[in-house]
C-alpha cells in the first residue's frame, strides 16, 4: 500500500515542502487554506510527524476535537472527516456530488466510525469539503 509524502521528520511541511509534493495541487492547497482561515476561524490545523506511519499529518482541531486529517500525496492531498455511523444519514443529506456521497457509503467501517476522504488535485471539491467540516462541527 502507498504512504503518503513527507517522510522525513527533520522538515516540517511549511509551503516549500509542500509546494513540489503536491505540484499542480498546491494551487488547490492554497486555495483550501484559505477556505479554512474563511469559513472556519476557530479551528486550529496542527502538524505533526507520526512515528507509526513514518509520515507528516495535518489534524484540524476544534478546541480538543479532531474535525479532520489531512494526508499529502505525490500531486494532491486527502482530507479525511470522521463520523460516527449514527451520523451516517445526516452526511448523506448534504447536497454533495453523488460519487462523493457513493465513496463515502463504500467507505470501511472501522468500530463505529466511518471515514468521508476527499482527494483534492485542484479545486474543484473544495466546496464539499467545507460542506462536511460544517456538518462535522454541528455534531461535536
Amino acid at each position: 500500500m502507498e504512504k503518503p509524502s513527507l517522510n522525513n521528520p527533520d522538515r516540517f511541511p511549511d509551503e516549500n515542502e509542500l509546494s513540489p509534493v503536491l505540484g499542480g495541487a498546491f494551487e488547490a492547497w492554497k486555495h483550501f487554506q484559505s477556505l479554512l482561515k474563511t469559513h472556519f476561524p476557530e479551528i486550529k490545523p496542527e502538524w505533526n510527524f507520526y512515528k507509526d506511519g513514518k509520515c507528516w499529518l495535518c489534524k484540524v482541531i476544534y478546541k480538543k476535537k479532531t474535525i479532520c486529517w489531512i494526508s499529502v500525496w505525490e500531486g494532491f492531498f486527502n482530507v479525511t472527516v470522521y463520523f460516527h455511523l449514527k451520523n451516517e444519514t445526516e452526511v448523506l443529506k448534504l447536497e454533495l456530488p453523488e460519487n462523493l456521497k457513493s465513496d463515502f457509503r463504500n467507505a470501511k467501517i472501522s468500530g463505529k466510525i466511518k471515514p468521508f476522504t476527499i482527494s483534492v488535485s485542484d479545486s474543484d471539491p473544495l466546496a464539499s469539503i467545507v460542506k462536511i467540516m460544517k456538518l462535522k462541527l454541528e455534531l461535536i
